[in-house]
């Protein structure tokens, strides 16, 4: 009876493999970590199936990961925002899904208040517009703090890119529909009953959740490489 000796490589070897995702810029410890495993995989398959050396089978894994690890950018996350298409594609997956959550909250939790709205004093509306325009303030200087926390912690992955492309527009929109610092008059007393506003306010809390929990996701994956 033959028996198959599986073909291991050498720590120089997985090295090679190690600065080919470098130069890729593969540096997502999520990603790399599975895309490592799939190319080593790869090369020791095609190394005991098809009898060639190290090199060749190194070569064929690299054209089959050719456009996965390609420069990408996506319309869904900003086109200033670059990087191999594999984890590009993964951050517009989160967000397309986190979109379509976040829309159905907005449908779900606005129009049965946009109905009520109507019969708040303007006091009390003036006390809202405060808590949304606080809440703002502190949710900006949460992303700033927390960011700093993560980058810190030196574990790059795919939920600390997408936080630090959802707090740069975090920066902008919890500015411009600051009841507090706007000009725009985006608080819910100068627009009327009929208004935008209300659904924009909504959108942006339920944003502030989803930021929130890819900083959680983050600490959770993280603590994987803490002994």
């Amino acid at each position: 009876m033959e028996y198959s000796v599986v073909m291991k490589l050498s720590e120089s070897q997985i090295q090679r493999i190690e600065n080919y995702l470098d130069r890729k810029e593969l540096f997502q410890l999520d990603v790399r970590g599975e895309v490592l495993d799939h190319i080593i995989a790869g090369i020791e398959k095609a190394i005991q199936e098809e009898e060639i050396d190290f090199e060749s089978a190194f070569a064929i894994e690299k054209g089959k990961w050719h456009r996965d690890l390609s420069g990408y950018s996506s319309s869904w996350i900003g086109w200033v925002w670059n990087g191999p298409k594999i984890v590009i594609k993964k951050c517009e997956s989160w967000i397309k899904k986190t979109y379509l959550i976040s829309f159905i909250c907005v449908l779900c939790i606005g129009l049965p208040i946009y109905f009520w709205i109507d019969g708040l004093t303007e006091a009390i509306v003036r006390v809202i517009n405060m808590v949304i325009g606080i809440g703002y303030y502190g949710f900006i200087l949460w992303c700033i703090w927390a960011y700093y926390r993560m980058k810190k912690g030196a574990f790059k992955t795919t939920y600390l890119y997408l936080f630090g492309v959802q707090s740069v527009g975090a920066l902008f929109l919890y500015l411009m529909f600051n009841p507090l610092f706007s000009l725009k008059g985006y608080d819910l007393m100068l627009t009327g009953r009929f208004s935008p506003t209300l659904f924009i306010h909504i959108f942006l809390f339920v944003n502030a959740y989803r930021v929130y929990g890819l900083y959680k996701m983050y600490l959770k994956f993280s603590k994987k490489f803490v002994v």
